[in-house]
């Protein structure tokens, strides 16, 4: 059987040192200062990652910040109809048949009027093109999902954008 060669990913380099840790407590100041993030509804078909980025959204805004995690496209329908977002993160392909495209659309239709942000583990340039044009605030690869991509984010769900010490736009 022929090896499949392994698609190209669009994924942040690692970061870390001074700069990295500098510029992660901007974003944090910056986020403090913004209109509060009360409640987060991540829809993710994966029960580990949706965890993973739950808590991870509990250590950036406190335990009382409501993070509700659901697995299905209905589920979130039901989690909006009982309490509206502040911020949506969803996985850019809901198992086999739901995609980012399907997804997006439902939720304005639901009527989330913030964009959400779109998560994906099979990201690349030219995917992160199509789901900038579907009107998304921002996409994460999942290997890239950490405190300050969280914080960048939301500041964009937020309409801010997040900027470095200097005044320059961070990735």
């Amino acid at each position: 059987m022929p090896h499949m060669p392994t698609l190209p990913r669009v994924a942040q380099p690692h970061r870390s040192g001074l700069k990295f840790l500098k510029d992660r407590s901007r974003l944090a100041l910056q986020l403090k200062a913004a209109p509060p993030i009360t409640s987060v509804l991540v829809i993710d078909d994966n029960a580990t990652e949706a965890e993973r980025i739950s808590v991870m959204i509990r250590l950036i805004l406190g335990a009382e910040v409501t993070v509700k995690s659901v697995r299905r496209l209905s589920d979130a329908r039901i989690e909006i109809q009982a309490r509206m977002p502040d911020v949506v993160m969803i996985d850019d392909r809901l198992g086999h048949a739901v995609t980012a495209e399907t997804s997006v659309s439902q939720l304005k239709a639901w009527g989330v009027s913030r964009p959400p942000v779109v998560m994906s583990g099979l990201l690349t340039r030219v995917r992160m093109v199509e789901l900038r044009k579907l009107g998304v605030c921002d996409v994460i690869h999942k290997d890239d999902i950490d405190a300050s991509r969280i914080m960048q984010a939301f500041l964009r769900a937020l309409g801010l954008e997040p900027s470095g010490g200097d005044g320059s736009r961070l990735a």
